[in-house]
């Protein structure tokens, strides 16, 4: 009970730490959804089998997330003002 209260304090606090920050998959969503109020906008498989997930709030704050196969999620990065850009199929403007 009290590791779990460390591990549920520190994520409250995930702008002030050193990244990568890892928990259980589920932990790390329930404080990315109530907390943060992010949600998640992408999600991808990466060769060596993580999923990587990126969610954001409606306020432009943004996380991202590994999830190795055992359950344990690691904060890659974190930050601020995400916004969606169309996608061209001709590559970037210059």
């Amino acid at each position: 009970m009290i590791a779990l209260a460390v591990v549920t304090s520190t994520l409250l606090t995930l702008a002030q730490f050193t990244e990568p920050y890892c928990a259980p998959r589920k932990l790390v969503l329930t404080q990315l959804l109530k907390v943060y109020r992010e949600r998640p906008i992408g999600i991808g498989l990466e060769k060596r089998g993580q999923v990587v997930e990126l969610f954001s709030s409606k306020h432009g704050d943004w996380t991202l997330i590994s999830t190795s196969p055992s359950g344990i999620s690691c904060v890659m990065a974190s930050g601020e003002g995400w916004r969606v850009t169309p996608y061209n199929v001709r590559g970037p403007a210059l």
